[in-house]
């Protein structure tokens, strides 16, 4: 059986998110190549993608590839949440929102919330290699508006804040000093960082929550797919 095979080449469309069309052609029985150079994650928001439909057959073992890939997705998927779930863990066990901390303790907070957001995140970002990133749908959960909210915050942070550095999401003040040096005027610059948390104990409450939602429900489907590759791990 024939099945169409899209390769960027000649004909251009517009496209808002890469991964979405490659997941609607892989649904549809159809592979999706992105060419020799492939698609950087710069190239998520609208890429420009050639594509020129041919022909090639999908093995069983190209299906099986596939479905081994995304059941490898889950399983790191797994200990991400994990690593998230126990950042969130730390700070619900430390943190009181009545209390002044001095500086010191007030970043190691912010360490911990780093390593929430940035563990979640993993998961949802594009990756390179075979092994796609995680949807919501692969969880085969219906996530709530609040948790949707929650997703979204997590993910704006990791790729403004704490995975990047983008200066319009940085808090900072900038004091400056001009004094006289050896008969020469020296300006010095002081820039002080605003090191309080960006997420609430309500929200990090709720990071608590659905990082072990998730990992209950890809441990379950981890069980249900794991099965058909027991030749590929390690026996028990």
């Amino acid at each position: 059986m024939s099945v169409p095979f899209f390769r960027p080449s000649t004909d251009w469309i517009q496209a808002t998110n890469l991964l979405a069309i490659q997941r609607c052609l892989e649904e549809a029985g159809v592979v999706f190549d992105p060419g020799e150079n492939g698609m950087t994650e710069g190239q998520n928001i609208a890429p420009r993608i050639k594509i020129q439909a041919s022909a090639r057959m999908i093995t069983e073992e190209d299906r099986k590839q596939r479905d081994f890939n995304k059941l490898t997705r889950l399983m790191i998927s797994i200990h991400d949440f994990e690593q998230s779930r126990s950042a969130a863990t730390f700070l619900l066990e430390e943190v009181n929102d009545a209390a002044k901390y001095p500086l010191v303790e007030m970043r190691r907070f912010r360490c911990l919330e780093t390593a929430m957001v940035v563990a979640y995140a993993r998961p949802f970002s594009m990756a390179k290699g075979e092994v796609g990133p995680l949807t919501w749908k692969d969880t085969k959960l219906s996530p709530t508006p609040e948790e949707k909210g929650l997703h979204q915050k997590l993910i704006k942070h990791r790729n403004t804040l704490y995975g990047h550095s983008d200066a319009e999401f940085v808090k900072m003040k900038v004091w400056f000093m001009q004094e006289t040096s050896g008969g020469r005027d020296v300006g010095m610059v002081f820039p002080q960082f605003d090191e309080h948390m960006r997420f609430s104990l309500a929200e990090i409450n709720a990071v608590h929550e659905i990082t072990l939602k998730l990992i209950h429900a890809l441990v379950h489907q981890c069980a249900e797919q794991g099965a058909q590759f027991g030749d590929r791990f390690l026996q028990i």
